[in-house]
């Protein structure tokens, strides 16, 4: 016959874990209720931040200049030799007229043109390429007519160098 203490000490434990299951199954819905909401908040905060992402690349081309979420000018991005074609080419305008524009020679755009990866530009060739993504043709166009040309006509005088024996053959010896 099995000891009375034992009976007595199982009977309690069997009461004890009765007693504990109620309150604690009703925590455990109100954890699982509150998980669920969180969840609903982060799947809400995202799509709030990409609709405000969208909204501030969308006032940067409203604007006519590319805007990082900070509200600052975009110099930081990488510029390629496909991209600086593509966009002189979507612009419509000649090597000449796309280095006017940005302050800086032909032989330059020239040279970017022909490269392969990323290009290193300064500062300021950064910021008025960035600026041009943002344009059309006819802003574009608008720019060059109000940028002063190149000056055309006779060139000036000549410099003067050495004066002296023209290089080239010997003069003979005469006998």
């Amino acid at each position: 016959m099995p000891n009375i203490a034992t009976v007595f000490k199982a009977e309690i434990q069997r009461l004890a874990r009765k007693e504990v299951k109620v309150p604690s199954r009703r925590l455990h819905q109100s954890t699982v209720s509150l998980k669920r909401t969180i969840a609903a908040i982060r799947k809400r905060v995202t799509a709030l931040e990409k609709a405000t992402h969208r909204l501030v690349i969308q006032a940067g081309k409203f604007q006519g200049r590319p805007v990082t979420e900070e509200g600052e000018s975009d110099v930081k991005r990488r510029f390629s030799a496909k991209g600086v074609r593509s966009l002189r080419r979507r612009l419509k305008v000649s090597q000449a007229e796309f280095a006017k524009l940005l302050g800086v020679s032909a032989q330059a755009v020239y040279l970017w043109e022909g490269k392969s990866g990323p290009l290193a530009l300064r500062q300021e060739t950064r910021k008025a390429l960035a600026n041009l993504r943002g344009l059309g043709r006819r802003e574009i166009k608008k720019m060059l007519e109000g940028t002063p040309a190149a000056p055309k006509g006779k060139p000036g005088p000549k410099p003067k160098g050495k004066k002296g024996r023209k290089r080239g053959r010997k003069p003979r010896a005469k006998k």
